[in-house]
């Protein structure tokens, strides 16, 4: 005798050749600072209301745009470029002819979770200080 069910499992709808495109929202981030290779300080969005993001969620289009919402978001509507080997994530925000660009490490991407990593360094006063930042995400549909 075999149990099973007819019913159909209502699950995302999901590109299988660009599993970025979708809505993503921000579970967790984590910020770190270091001075001269030696880490400062650390922000963890799960240690309570020590930290807060600007960012609560991500929204990819099949057409390399991208929309990210939240509070005192400074850039709202992009473009993004995955890389040939899927590690590399660029987006870019142009403001008045004035384009940003950030890229991130992608750690992790499946169905249903999103990693991403990104660092910068800069030298001021006669010391490094490099910044690095993880964002975790869950796949809203």
């Amino acid at each position: 005798m075999s149990l099973g069910s007819c019913a159909k499992n209502e699950g995302p709808d999901i590109d299988k050749d660009n599993l970025l495109v979708g809505t993503w929202n921000v579970t967790r981030a984590i910020e770190k600072e270091f001075v001269n290779g030696k880490l400062e300080e650390t922000w963890d969005s799960n240690d309570g209301d020590a930290y807060e993001i600007d960012i609560d969620q991500l929204q990819f289009m099949s057409n390399g745009k991208i929309r990210v919402v939240g509070d005192d978001v400074e850039h709202t509507n992009g473009a993004y470029r995955l890389s040939n080997d899927g590690k590399k994530l660029t987006l870019e925000f142009d403001d008045d002819g004035d384009v940003d660009s950030e890229d991130f490490q992608i750690k992790k991407l499946t169905t249903s979770d999103l990693e991403l990593f990104a660092t910068d360094e800069e030298e001021y006063g006669g010391k490094t200080y490099r910044y690095e930042m993880e964002m975790h995400f869950k796949r809203a549909n």
